[in-house]
């Protein structure tokens, strides 16, 4: 990792390290491989009032009050090093209806100067990323994002229908699998807004164990978005959740990353064993690395962004 000069992919890696006994676990089985790496920081930046109606009377801003937000930085560097591994994605992004809770205020990652600038993930992605961060809320469309997205990772598929609960959504479900098919797509990416349900359910907010096993029946891989609750603690959570995959995905080669810059959230990879070459293993993505550090460890790295210099 680089910062126009500043390297410390080392040092980050060292520190993920020295904190493993108390943020990660791995459990071996097999083939099997499964490890947690915790992180935590936040940014606030809410969106004016005075937007609000105009903003949610919008009913083609899908979730837009999403777009650009830090948990969108993370979720495109993700992507882009998936993409680099030369399998084919697809997203079904779950989309729902915006509202007026404060999600997608984590913007202020965009201002970030000096020792927490952030331009050190990916200069290119930050430098793409930056005029939606920028942009008010109420402006921000989904297309931005896909947009950003192809350009960075190549042929993307994207199912980008609203989804509704109750029996509405069967139908969405079976147009969502016949677009995300394995010629389509090899991996495919599910973000919907609370993340996986174990049980059986039509809430619009959630991807259900039942569905990823119908693309993972077929030989995808999947990577889905897990909104960490405040119900127990979040290592605890994602053990839980880590453990049912494993029972649901026999043989998956499975990593979660866990991110709470912004909201506390956790992405949960089962990687299909005959996808596992294309797959890097490594506790740490170097990209994301920034974001997978406490703001009091990245602090102790003691460096400082020579572009973007505190003013």
């Amino acid at each position: 990792l680089s910062c126009r000069g500043i390297h410390f992919s080392s040092a980050a890696s060292s520190i993920l390290s020295s904190s493993r006994s108390r943020s990660s676990r791995i459990r071996c089985s097999g083939s099997s491989l499964r490890r947690v790496i915790g992180i935590a920081g936040a940014g606030h930046l809410g969106a004016p009032q005075r937007y609000q109606k105009r903003w949610l009377d919008r009913r083609c801003q899908v979730k837009a009050q999403y777009v650009g937000d830090i948990g969108d930085f993370g979720k495109v560097l993700l992507l882009r090093h998936l993409a680099g591994s030369g399998l084919r994605i697809g997203v079904n992004w779950g989309l729902t209806p915006n509202d007026e809770n404060a999600d997608g205020k984590h913007r202020d990652y965009a201002g970030y100067r000096g020792r927490d600038c952030l331009c050190c993930c990916d200069e290119e992605v930050f430098k793409r990323i930056l005029p939606t961060a920028q942009r008010n809320r109420e402006d921000c469309e989904l297309t931005h994002l896909e947009v950003l997205i192809r350009e960075l990772c190549g042929t993307v598929t994207f199912f980008s229908e609203i989804f509704s609960s109750g029996h509405a959504r069967s139908a969405l479900d079976r147009r969502a699998f016949d677009l995300l098919n394995p010629a389509a797509a090899e991996l495919v990416f599910f973000d919907p807004d609370n993340g996986i349900d174990l049980n059986a359910g039509s809430s619009a907010k959630h991807v259900y164990l039942s569905e990823l096993k119908r693309y993972w029946s077929r030989g995808q891989s999947v990577l889905i978005y897990h909104h960490l609750s405040r119900t127990g603690s979040h290592e605890r959570q994602i053990g839980n959740l880590e453990l049912k995959l494993s029972d649901a995905f026999p043989n998956s080669f499975t990593l979660v990353y866990r991110l709470r810059r912004g909201t506390a959230r956790a992405y949960f990879l089962c990687v299909q064993p005959k996808h596992r070459n294309h797959v890097q293993g490594r506790e740490v993505i170097e990209p994301l690395a920034p974001l997978q550090l406490t703001k009091r460890d990245w602090a102790r790295l003691a460096k400082s962004c020579i572009a973007h210099p505190n003013s």
